[in-house]
């Protein structure tokens, strides 16, 4: 997906998440997204069944965790967006650091399953919010 079609994404589906009370994290990169939603458990449903799984230009959609949970990790972000191509990484301003930095860990763990992915990725956010 263009870098210009990833923001013209996170901007509808920012306003539209915080009119819902949904908070998350896209991750973007060669072709392949792993998404964290977070937020009232019938928002989640309507998001993931009216947006994501009927939009056709999704394949393969696979859950990897689905829990409650009384704390967010996005709690900051209706639509953030983490770019994990190495052109968007290396375009980095000093502010995305810990953003790269997650990056690199999970670029370094692609053949792993996308629970572990998502793992280091939790980890990860995490740590910046400490």
């Amino acid at each position: 997906m263009p870098e210009h079609e990833v923001v013209r994404l996170q901007q509808r589906a920012g306003a539209t998440n915080a009119e819902s009370g949904i908070t998350g994290l896209l991750l973007v990169g060669n072709g392949h997204f792993l998404q964290l939603i977070e937020g009232p458990p019938a928002e989640i449903e309507r998001v993931f069944t009216q947006r994501i799984s009927g939009d056709r230009r999704h394949e393969r959609i696979e859950v990897v965790l689905d829990r409650e949970s009384t704390e967010r990790l996005a709690e900051h972000w209706s639509m953030g967006v983490l770019d994990l191509r190495w052109d968007a990484i290396e375009a980095a301003d000093d502010a995305s650091l810990a953003l790269a930095d997650i990056a690199a860990r999970v670029n370094e763990a692609t053949e792993h399953r996308p629970s572990e992915i998502f793992q280091i990725f939790e980890d990860a956010l995490r740590s910046i919010a400490a």
